[in-house]
């Protein structure tokens, strides 16, 4: 939130400015409303001369309208009547929770009844002034009556009202399932039924371009909008099948915005269904986020095409069956080879931790002489425990076979010191074989050249013989390293003469094989003032080696 000045500066400030402020404030989505609300009651009490400017701000106060489910509803409705003769006619953010609240004498369907009652007198004559609409409700009867009100099916006499929203720009639908329903699991689904059957889409708004819900059937959603996020459901129970938010997402031509937390409905019956489903393309599409397991991501990944950025969520258990990594894989790879097929990349970035793999496709020398990416990949696991790493640098493995064809250069990244577990020995590399020019920093260079079967317990070991072979069968076309002498973790003496010596050995054991297509021929080192010793025992290291040049550069 913006702070306020001291009161001993307040009279400096114009009424502009102070307004500005102000709105801001109250603007302020990042914080929860009654936060909000109560800094600017804060702000009538500073001076006299904030008083009447606030006071008078109707902007301000239409940000406020809160609706819950109260036992005290008339309490609630004199509160709705005075915030709404403040706003004079400005725009309107409404929250309504219908999250529990105290007890009262009143049942709960008559508690639920009246504070519907007041939700429908604050939105009756005003659906043309609500900007932002948040709802979070409790029982799928709740969201029947209110969602026929938003959508203009509520019979008023022997007619149907037309309701139009014409300024309505975000929406948000949570439904928090009640107690009763989340213990009766038939009379979830029958509740969900009835709602299905008489729901429809919300009519008339033209300017919805955002829209959120968490259990909300997709036939529904709105299809103009340019962000939707679906949540992860209350208590694990979703009425939403994988297959109606495919069919739902293919209708969605404007859409610029995904994010995807959710644990689908099971669909066994419709399994073949799904498969059947063709890959799509969403033109505006820009950014993705899927969190789910992984067969959910499969589908996602491999069915939504040209996506530019892609952030994955795995959270499936621990040990995830191989086929579906490998399906995973594939669906990524396709799908992310679409979305720069059209488009000049000659540069690859990939970062590996135990717990995320990130890849970024890019341009390096573009006309401005700056980096422009356009393809972005992150896959993350909820435990970074290094012993799934196995697993997981197989996954890497098949996104970088499917990915790295086509790129001459790569830059990789290990910045993570677990990753020298004696566990991933095992692990090989066997697609860099096209790359001709490899961009690394010193800590990285050393997981590649020394390696975890150097390193014992946090020490080097037999310091004489620090050589990998692994390296020279993995980059066999390699001509030219770009070595940021910068470290991802701190290395000592030793580590450092130990990557530079291993860097030699690489180098001229390379050279007696005839069977290397290419030879590594440049070095180029990029150093600041304070990495000239690193600088210097490279130099050392590389005395009797022939062949290779070693150029320093300041800027990479």
């Amino acid at each position: 939130m913006v702070e306020l000045p001291p009161q001993a500066e307040s009279t400096h400030l114009s009424d502009d400015i102070l307004r500005e402020i102000f709105i801001l404030n109250a603007s302020d989505t990042a914080v929860p409303l009654h936060h909000r609300l109560k800094t600017t009651i804060s702000c009538l009490n500073v001076c006299r001369l904030w008083y009447p400017i606030l006071m008078d701000h109707a902007q301000v106060w239409g940000r406020f309208l809160n609706i819950p489910r109260s036992p005290d509803y008339q309490k609630v409705r004199d509160s709705i009547r005075a915030l709404l003769g403040r706003t004079k006619g400005a725009v309107l953010w409404i929250e309504v929770d219908f999250t529990p609240g105290p007890v009262a004498r009143l049942s709960i369907p008559a508690i639920t009844r009246r504070a519907i009652e007041n939700v429908e007198y604050a939105l009756l004559d005003n659906t043309r002034r609500v900007e932002r609409l948040k709802m979070h409700v409790v029982e799928f009867d709740e969201l029947t009556i209110i969602w026929r009100f938003l959508s203009g099916t509520l019979q008023t006499g022997t007619d149907t009202v037309e309701r139009r929203w014409d300024l309505l720009k975000e929406l948000s639908i949570l439904l928090q399932v009640g107690r009763s329903e989340s213990l009766l699991y038939g009379t979830f689904w029958d509740f969900h039924s009835r709602f299905e059957c008489s729901a429809r889409p919300i009519q008339h708004a033209p300017s919805l371009h955002t829209f959120s819900c968490d259990n909300l059937a997709p036939k529904v959603w709105p299809t103009n909008i340019r962000e939707l996020y679906i949540a992860e459901p209350h208590h694990d129970l979703s009425c939403i099948t994988l297959l109606e938010t495919m069919r739902a997402l293919a209708k969605m031509v404007s859409l610029e915005r995904l994010s995807i937390s959710h644990k689908f409905k099971p669909d066994p019956l419709n399994e073949t269904a799904l498969k059947g489903i063709h890959r799509f393309v969403l033109p505006r599409l820009q950014d993705a986020e899927f969190v789910g397991s992984m067969r959910d991501l499969v589908c996602l990944c491999g069915k939504i095409c040209r996506v530019a950025r892609r952030s994955v969520v795995v959270v499936d258990g621990l040990r995830e069956l191989w086929e579906a990594q490998a399906d995973l894989c594939d669906a990524i790879c396709l799908s992310t080879r679409d979305a720069s097929r059209t488009l000049e990349h000659d540069t690859l970035d990939c970062t590996f931790t135990p717990d995320t793999f990130a890849l970024s496709a890019f341009c390096a020398r573009s006309d401005h002489g700056t980096s422009t990416s356009s393809v972005e990949l992150s896959i993350k696991w909820p435990n970074p425990s290094v012993e799934f790493l196995p697993g997981r640098l197989k996954i890497w493995e098949l996104l970088c076979e499917g990915m790295l064809g086509r790129y001459d250069h790569v830059r990789l990244s290990i910045p993570d010191k677990r990753m020298l577990d004696s566990r991933l020995e095992a692990f090989r590399f066997v697609t860099f074989t096209t790359i001709t020019s490899l961009e690394v920093n010193k800590s990285t260079l050393f997981w590649w050249l020394v390696g975890t079967s150097m390193w014992d317990g946090g020490r080097l070991s037999s310091l004489g013989e620090v050589f990998s072979p692994r390296f020279n069968r993995i980059f066999r076309s390699l001509g030219t390293i770009h070595l940021r002498l910068s470290a991802s973790w701190e290395m000592s003496r030793d580590e450092d003469r130990a990557v530079f010596g291993a860097l030699r050995e690489t180098l001229q054991e390379r050279r007696k094989h005839t069977c290397q297509p290419r030879q590594v021929d440049e070095i180029w080192v990029y150093v600041d003032g304070e990495q000239n010793e690193g600088l210097w025992e490279l130099y050392k290291a590389m005395e009797g080696v022939e062949g290779v040049v070693i150029k320093q550069c300041e800027k990479i």
